[in-house]
């Protein structure tokens, strides 16, 4: 049985899982197109939503411009309703909004004055999102782990449209346990009453388009749809991994943005790739002769589920091998090519994989490994992360 539960999210990955858009757009156009407002964000019921403001930039410029995100603005949220939910700078282009409970009768837009522009989203209705369920499966027992979805289907029984992002968060474990580290400053060796490095956790956002409709399937729900996969040797199902996925709704034209988006961000040079002109947007600005490039969403509410995946329900395999070694034969192995002394050993990428001292009559104990499989640092860890709502395991 998988273990699907919910989990009350911090309010910073809240705000960049649900209101702003993962992958950031860095609209890099013709000549002609640059200087165009590009807009990140969406309007969702009792959150706080981060809109984030850059401009477009042209094809001949090498790189990202250094003030690409430097964009001065007001910006707020206004109902048909008369309320306004005015947006507070965070810095590099972007604006905080925190909105209230929305109703859904009435209609909601964003409106942004830059540059003695008014740039406004077209006022929508909020959409309400279905739920949605999670499970992971390893179908040839030796291959990826597919983490697959299901939606429910519309109240109103038609096509619907979704984007989906996921926060990962995973634990590493070394193959070795070691409370000795060698000090390259003095070749000393440190001993601590714990193991500090033997175990740390990666923390990741996603960043890929990830869409869908469920206009060609049955009851126009999604059933067991892969998501995203992980590979049988990737660390993160080495021992537990964690995803929560959130699902939010959006209309069609907004789905169609994001193709046209996606397209343009995979295929940007291609003899095919669409051009600022051609992407589909709902927002506008006073001044006919300026463009703006975003959609912009309105939600009731989003649907998030959290999904365990510990490594003793799918199959895992190591991509390399840990073999620890003493200090005077590993010595002895490496001094053909120039490994004279434990330093040398340090700085070629070794570590102390054990050390026991019983006194000045007898030698110490000491083994070495590679600094992967000593180190949980070495493979992309930090044995202070522990996410606050990580199980014991």
């Amino acid at each position: 049985m998988k273990r699907l539960k919910y989990i009350v999210l911090s309010l910073c990955c809240l705000t960049v899982m649900i209101c702003s858009c993962i992958e950031e757009f860095n609209a890099q156009l013709p000549e002609g197109d640059s200087n165009l407002l590009v807009v990140d964000g969406n309007i969702i019921s009792d959150s706080t939503c981060v809109f984030t403001l850059t401009r477009s930039f042209s094809l001949n410029e090498e790189g990202i411009p250094e003030d690409y995100n430097q964009i001065n603005a007001d910006v707020c949220v206004k109902g048909s309703d008369g309320s306004v939910y005015t947006g507070t700078p965070m810095g590099n282009g972007k604006y905080s909004v925190k909105i209230g409970t929305l109703n859904p009768q009435q209609t909601y837009h964003v409106e942004i004055v830059w540059e003695g522009s008014t740039y406004t989203s077209i006022p929508q209705q909020p959409l309400a999102t279905e739920d949605l369920s999670l499970k992971f499966t390893q179908p040839d027992g030796n291959g990826p782990v597919h983490i697959l979805l299901s939606t429910e289907s519309p109240a109103n029984n038609e096509a619907a449209y979704y984007t989906w992002n996921y926060i990962e968060d995973w634990e590493v474990r070394t193959n070795f346990r070691t409370n000795a580290e060698f000090n390259p400053k003095d070749s000393s060796i440190i001993e601590y009453d714990y193991f500090p490095y033997a175990k740390g956790w990666v923390h990741r956002l996603s960043k890929d388009i990830l869409i869908n409709t469920t206009a060609n399937y049955n009851n126009n729900q999604l059933k067991d749809k892969t998501l995203y996969s992980i590979g049988n040797q990737d660390l993160r199902i080495s021992h537990l991994y964690s995803t929560f996925v959130v699902q939010r709704k959006m209309t069609k034209g907004e789905y169609e943005y994001y193709e046209c988006k996606k397209r343009f961000t995979n295929d940007m040079g291609g003899l095919f790739t669409p051009q600022p002109s051609e992407l589909p947007t709902n927002l506008r600005c006073n001044d006919n002769r300026k463009r703006v490039i975003g959609y912009v969403g309105v939600n009731m509410n989003v649907s998030i589920r959290q999904l365990y995946i510990p490594t003793t329900e799918v199959n895992y395999v190591q991509a390399f091998r840990c073999e620890e070694t003493e200090e005077k034969e590993l010595l002895g192995k490496l001094s053909q090519l120039g490994i004279k002394n434990t330093t040398d050993l340090y700085n070629y990428g070794y570590r102390v994989s054990y050390y026991l001292y019983l006194g000045p009559m007898s030698p110490p104990m000491i083994t070495w490994a590679e600094y992967r499989c000593v180190d949980c640092r070495a493979l992309g860890a930090d044995p202070n992360a522990r996410p606050d709502f990580w199980p014991d395991f």
